[in-house]
């Protein structure tokens, strides 16, 4: 079986699969304090929120999270399928997931399993 990681599209149909939560876009604005704090980086002012999308979403992928998008106005952060460890049970990786989520996001956090597509055609 062949798992594909980030969105899957076909023609102008998009979709992901994602354990993780729903953000505003204002929740993703103040997500780059997550990083100027640990990475010591101040260079995300001034940047609009596609441009802080793209460098937040590579920041995400080397801590082993996925930051999705649709539209510049919906967003989702979290973990893909993909990302599950090979000896790791989904309860383990849920588990995993949710603690990683809630330390950057700095709350208690209820997880769950997002899949979104969408036609633009």
């Amino acid at each position: 079986m062949k798992i594909r990681s980030g969105f899957v599209s076909n023609s102008s149909t998009t979709s992901f699969c994602v354990f993780g939560v729903g953000l505003e876009s204002k929740e993703v604005k103040n997500l780059r304090t997550f990083f100027e704090e640990t990475d010591k980086i101040t260079a995300f002012d001034g940047m609009d929120i596609c441009e802080l999308y793209d460098v937040l979403d590579e920041k995400f992928k080397k801590i082993g999270l996925s930051l999705e998008s649709h539209e510049d106005y919906y967003f989702w952060l979290g973990a893909t399928p993909e990302q599950m460890g090979q000896d790791e049970t989904r309860r383990e990786f849920e588990k995993r997931i949710t603690e990683k989520l809630s330390g950057i996001l700095g709350k208690d956090l209820e997880c769950d399993w997002i899949t979104y597509g969408w036609y633009d055609g």
